[in-house]
């Protein structure tokens, strides 16, 4: 198993999501890689993965080294908003945060 799959098989089942398998001519746009809910196993999301063989974005590693250090973080859940700079709306934000959270979250809402 390639290590890309096995990345993705790993995120799916964090999530409880079904992996769903990637044929010739379903790549890309035209396939998730991972779906829930409906005819799926798991909670209604649609997973997409994303890897480098760089280390991860610097930016992002330090904003959420930044916000585990709080003394506060103890008991909460520590979430980057990355966004563009001068973005005003919803869309122009995204969220980070510890996959482990982020399935303890989907666990919670979901389980």
């Amino acid at each position: 198993m390639k290590a890309w799959v096995h990345a993705e098989q790993k995120f799916a089942d964090a999530l409880g999501l079904t992996r769903l398998e990637h044929t010739k001519g379903n790549w890309g746009a035209d396939c998730p890689d991972a779906l829930g809910g409906g005819e799926y196993a798991g909670p209604p999301l649609l997973l997409e993965s994303k890897s480098r063989k760089d280390s991860f974005p610097a930016l992002v590693a330090r904003a959420l080294a930044q916000a585990e250090g709080y003394a506060e973080c103890k008991g909460r859940v520590p979430v980057v908003g990355l966004h563009r700079n001068g973005g005003r709306t919803e869309e122009d934000w995204l969220v980070v945060l510890r996959l482990a959270d982020f399935a303890d979250i989907v666990k919670r809402v979901w389980g």
